[in-house]
C-alpha cells in the first residue's frame, strides 16, 4: 500500500546545558507498506499533518468515485502546501490518479484540476 505522509519534523539544537533553539520544517513523501498507526509510532500522532493512503475504499462503484475524488483533494492540498516531491513519487502519484481517474469517469476533472 502506498501513503503520502506529510509531517513536522522536529530537530534540536543545543549543547550539554540545554537546549538552544528548536526548529522544525515540513517533510513528506510517498512510503509504501506504512499504516498509520506504524507512521504515528515512528513521527508521533500530533506531528502527522495529512496521512493519504493510496488505496481507494468504499462499497459501491459511487462511494469508491468520492473516496478517490476526496483523495485527490488531499493530495492537491498537500502539494500546494508541501512540493517537494520527487520526480520518482509524483510520476507514481499521477499513475495512482491517472488509472482509478480513468476506472471511475475522473479523467477529464482531475485534469481540469492539474492533478494529472
Amino acid at each position: 500500500m502506498l501513503a503520502i505522509i506529510v509531517y513536522n519534523e522536529y530537530s534540536k539544537i543545543g549543547d550539554n546545558t540545554g537546549i538552544l533553539e528548536t526548529s522544525n520544517k515540513i517533510v513528506g513523501g510517498l512510503y509504501t507498506d506504512i499504516s498509520y498507526d506504524t507512521a504515528a509510532a515512528n513521527i508521533g500522532k500530533n506531528n502527522i499533518l495529512y496521512y493519504i493512503p493510496l488505496v481507494i475504499s468504499g462499497k459501491n462503484y459511487q462511494e469508491k468515485k468520492a473516496d478517490l475524488r476526496n483523495k485527490a483533494i488531499e493530495y492537491q492540498s498537500t502539494y500546494y502546501e508541501f512540493c517537494n516531491y520527487s520526480y520518482s513519487e509524483l510520476s507514481d502519484i499521477q499513475t495512482f490518479f491517472e488509472t482509478n481517474g480513468g476506472r471511475y469517469g475522473l479523467i477529464t476533472e482531475f485534469k481540469n484540476e492539474c492533478i494529472i
